[in-house]
């Protein structure tokens, strides 16, 4: 009997943790994707978390010449359970109608994981093409060689040009070490930023959407070196962390409006390949604005 532990194959790029907020009563989620080549949202289906918001070996590396799947079980494994712990805790105290505080050292962690969140989705990278990065990274190899001139080996390395499955091996191997790389800059620039809270009105709820958390320039660029630059986190379909500078606009607890909840899911909903939520209705309510929008 062979008891070695099992490759993960299946990466969930938002967490089920995560997904678990949004569930319906029955524990699954209502879910609908963007077709590739039209970007209009299919119909939105029931289905378990484990199916929903993943991609197979999207973060899989190689170790010692083997294929690894360390990226997606114990870095992203340890913000999954970082997550598992925080937010039943947070929603916990909103459902109380209280306020959830951070420790300065609690919020640098909490900083580190919001841009893992939001750097960890293929929404991120879109542009992004893993056989292209690896074809780049041999012609510049064969460049090298050339220089130095090895043409023997050269004429080698130009080989794997064809081994399209070697291209995106090493595409993805850029990527992921790529997405998992430290923020210092970012968390830096977030020097000055507080955590506020806002609580959906009765009968509205918040989507889950394939971004997680959307940095929103208020009118500049949405980047977070922009002085009026949000990031949005709906950490459950009633409740969105709103990470900001303090500028007056918003209390540290707060209901939502109708019509900016509306606004949101929508935003969420144009610029994500995927969006989850609780009823069928409101998913299909939200993706079929996406499309009439996408179809003017």
């Amino acid at each position: 009997m062979n008891l070695a532990k099992q490759r993960a194959k299946k990466h969930h790029y938002v967490p089920q943790v995560l997904q678990r907020r949004f569930n319906a009563d029955n524990g699954k989620i209502w879910y609908a994707e963007k077709d590739k080549i039209t970007g209009l949202f299919a119909k939105a289906e029931e289905r378990n978390t484990s199916s929903c918001f993943m991609l197979r070996d999207y973060y899989t590396i190689s170790e010692a010449n083997k294929l690894s799947d360390k990226v997606e079980t114990t870095f992203y494994g340890e913000i999954d359970s970082y997550l598992g712990d925080l937010l039943p805790n947070l929603v916990a105290s909103l459902d109380s109608n209280s306020f959830p505080t951070f420790t300065a050292e609690a919020f640098e962690s909490l900083k580190s994981v919001l841009y893992h969140l939001l750097t960890r989705t293929p929404d991120f990278v879109s542009t992004f093409d893993d056989i292209e990065a690896g074809q780049e990274i041999i012609e510049k190899t064969v460049s090298a060689l050339k220089r130095e001139g090895k043409d023997h080996d050269a004429i080698a390395e130009e080989q794997k040009l064809h081994n399209s499955s070697l291209l995106k091996k090493l595409g993805r191997e850029a990527r992921v070490r790529g997405q998992i790389k430290k923020p210092e800059e970012f968390t830096s620039l977030m020097s000055d930023f507080e955590v506020f809270w806002i609580k959906a009105p009765d009968k509205h709820r918040y989507i889950l959407g394939s971004r997680i958390a959307y940095i929103i320039g208020n009118g500049g660029p949405n980047g977070i070196s922009n002085p009026k630059s949000e990031i949005w986190f709906p950490i459950s379909s009633r409740y969105c962390m709103v990470v900001m500078r303090p500028n007056g606009g918003i209390n540290q607890l707060s209901r939502d409006s109708p019509k900016r909840v509306k606004a949101l899911n929508l935003y969420i909903a144009r610029n994500c390949s995927q969006i989850g939520g609780h009823s069928n209705e409101l998913i299909t309510s939200i993706a079929n604005k996406s499309n009439k929008l996408e179809q003017a």
